[in-house]
């Protein structure tokens, strides 16, 4: 399935966007994925220990 002009407009912008805005990016974004990633850990372990204490 063939796509519009329209459509096509849409992806290379997107493509655009992510080549010149995301390599500056890339290393704050990746940075911020991995700091909420430990903090969820660290909560759901919280979590976990204060039900097991509770039962």
């Amino acid at each position: 399935m063939p796509f519009t002009l329209f459509e096509l407009a849409i992806i290379i912008a997107i493509l655009l966007v992510l080549i010149f805005v995301l390599p500056g990016k890339l290393p704050q974004i990746v940075r911020s994925a991995i700091k909420a990633k430990k903090e969820f850990e660290e909560a759901t372990k919280e979590g976990s220990e204060t039900k097991e204490e509770k039962e």
